[in-house]
């Protein structure tokens, strides 16, 4: 899982105020004792190096993965981003914004949207990474993973011939032990801060002007690193030591 840099100097998780940005379990991981498979290129023609777009399901969607050339990288592993962000707006339960209809099912997705919470310096270059990567990669349903005790209506069944649950995100927190507690996505509310992994797809769509490809980020997992009170206290607290440095 690769970082996002402000500098030759510090992560942007390292900016976040009382270092909230920071997973427990990996707190020590600094841009220092990181090898550039895990830090995201800054520089473009860098990041041409660093990762290599493959088609896959018939030409439909184009995956992301990292050269086996870059320094810590083992064979091709598809790139992973951790970003960190104050949440604005979640709708991460099992059915998403799915109304239950049969004709809507298609259209259904889960949404999270983080904003900076008011840490441009931490969220700005987050930012920046993503379309940077987004500009050098724009160049078949599967088994659902939903159990029978998930769905006991068989709400899904009705429409499994036309839409599928194919994969999840997985919600955590963490448990003050530096571990990670499994979490019910419809526990994360905005205000909470949150540590999210995301891989990089393209899907190819036909265009006015010929096929294009829609650069998409998708979440594999997500980790509540503090919930909205304590993203405002930390917030605060900060804002009370810039104060007294004046």
């Amino acid at each position: 899982m690769a970082f996002v840099a402000v500098n030759s100097h510090a992560l942007a998780r390292e900016l976040w105020p009382s270092g909230i940005g920071k997973l427990q379990q990996d707190k020590q991981l600094t841009l220092q004792n990181l090898p550039a498979s895990r830090i995201v290129p800054k520089d473009s023609d860098d990041l041409l190096r660093w990762l290599f777009v493959q088609l896959v399901e018939r030409g439909r969607r184009a995956h992301v993965f990292m050269h086996p050339s870059v320094d810590g990288a083992k064979g091709s592993p598809e790139v992973v981003l951790r970003l960190q962000g104050v949440i604005e707006d979640a709708n991460m339960g099992l059915y998403g914004d799915w109304d239950q209809t049969e004709t809507n099912a298609k259209k259904a997705m889960q949404r999270l949207v983080l904003g900076s919470g008011g840490c441009r310096e931490a969220f700005a270059p987050q930012l920046k990474a993503l379309d940077d990567i987004r500009q050098t990669v724009n160049v078949d349903t599967g088994a659902s993973v939903v159990t029978e005790d998930e769905d006991p209506s068989g709400l899904l069944d009705t429409v499994a011939d036309k839409w599928r649950i194919t994969t999840r995100t997985k919600c955590g927190y963490e448990n003050g032990e530096d571990g990670i507690e499994s979490l019910n996505g419809l526990s994360l509310r905005p205000g909470d801060m949150v540590d999210v992994s995301v891989t990089v797809v393209g899907v190819i769509v036909d265009g006015q002007g010929g096929k294009r490809c829609d650069v998409v980020f998708e979440p594999k997992t997500v980790v509540r690193l503090a919930s909205g009170a304590a993203v405002q206290d930390a917030f605060e607290a900060a804002s009370r030591e810039a104060a007294i440095a004046r």
